[in-house]
Parts: C-alpha cells; sequence; structure tokens
C-alpha cells in the first residue's frame, strides 16, 4: 500500500497563533482538493507540549473551533476524516494507544493508515 496515496495533514497542537495554523491548513486541504485526493487523515501532533500534557480540553479545541470549520470550508466531510492526536517525539498514540491519552477512543495513526483502502488506479 502506497502511503502517500492517502496524505496525513498534521496540526501542531502547542498554543501559538491560530491564524497562521489555520492559513496552512486550508492551503494544504485546497492542494489535496486540486489534486483529486478523497481520502487524507489529520494528526494533532506534539500533544506533549500542551498545557497541561496530553490535554483532551486543547484537542477538542482545535478540532471544533480550527481544523472542523476548515475540512468543511474546503469540501471535506468532517465525519470522513479522522483527527488523531498524538505525540510523535514521545512515540504516543502512534502504532498503539497511549496510556496519556485515555479520553481518546478512536485507533493509533498507524492502525488508521493501515485501514485505508489500497488506491485503484
Amino acid at each position: 500500500k502506497a502511503i502517500s496515496s492517502h496524505p496525513n495533514v498534521y496540526w501542531r497542537a502547542p498554543p501559538k497563533p491560530w491564524e497562521r495554523n489555520v492559513s496552512q491548513l486550508k492551503e494544504q486541504l485546497v492542494i489535496c482538493q486540486g489534486l483529486g485526493i478523497k481520502r487524507l487523515i489529520i494528526a494533532v501532533s506534539q500533544m506533549d507540549k500542551t498545557e497541561p500534557a496530553y490535554s483532551q480540553e486543547r484537542f477538542e479545541s482545535i478540532c471544533k473551533e480550527a481544523v472542523q470549520p476548515t475540512l468543511r470550508a474546503t469540501g471535506f466531510s468532517v465525519d470522513d476524516v479522522p483527527i488523531v492526536p498524538v505525540s510523535g517525539f514521545m512515540g504516543q498514540n502512534l502504532t498503539k494507544p497511549s496510556e496519556n491519552m485515555p479520553w481518546y477512543t478512536g485507533k493509533p495513526l498507524w492502525d488508521i493508515i493501515e485501514s485505508l483502502p489500497t488506491p485503484l488506479y
């Protein structure tokens, strides 16, 4: 399976100006739409750097206030795009569920990637 056929878009969880992140996310999603990409995954990264670390409130805020509205504005269905909290540096929720994020009940990032259908060319 070619992982590049299903793009992963990353959103940094630590606080910073939202406008820059939203603008960058919108640009990436518009490019995906232009390339005809229908399936993608959004990983909210650096969850270990939120206050407090691995904050459910911060993750939900990012999803509701930024990621989901931007998905809708660029023509993606919120229900069809998995949004996954991860910490790459700490290896959290990448290949197995994170003990630091028990509030997240979805699959880890790798399991989502593996469950995507193989594209037909």
